[in-house]
């Protein structure tokens, strides 16, 4: 089962997600994702560090998340590689960053402001 808590930082809205991101749960986590406000002029962060097992399911459901909150960048905080590899395969690359920490995060966040 995968869970999502919210943290509010000034200008960003983290949703961390602990748990397995696959076919059995990337429905209800996409549900639950795009359930959470996302205030004007605020960026999303999916801290994916603490999910145990990332299948593609979850890597789709990153991308719906994406698309329902109609950014331009949602970033992606994952430890490993191998997120970006899968990202860039489904090609949802154009509204998903991935970064390793939630401070580069923050930092590209205040580079994409206009």
């Amino acid at each position: 089962m995968a869970r999502i808590s919210r943290t509010d930082l000034s200008g960003v809205v983290v949703l961390t997600t602990t748990g397995a991101l696959d076919a059995a749960t990337a429905a209800a986590w996409q549900s639950s994702a795009a359930e959470h406000g996302l205030p004007p002029g605020h960026a999303l962060v999916l801290d994916l560090r603490e999910t145990d097992f990332i299948a593609i399911a979850g890597i789709r459901a990153i991308g719906a998340v994406a698309d329902h909150h109609d950014r331009e960048t949602v970033l992606v905080l994952a430890a490993g590689h191998h997120l970006r590899d899968w990202i860039g395969l489904l090609g949802t690359r154009r509204h998903v960053r991935v970064v390793d920490r939630l401070g580069a995060a923050l930092a590209l966040f205040r580079q994409l402001q206009p």
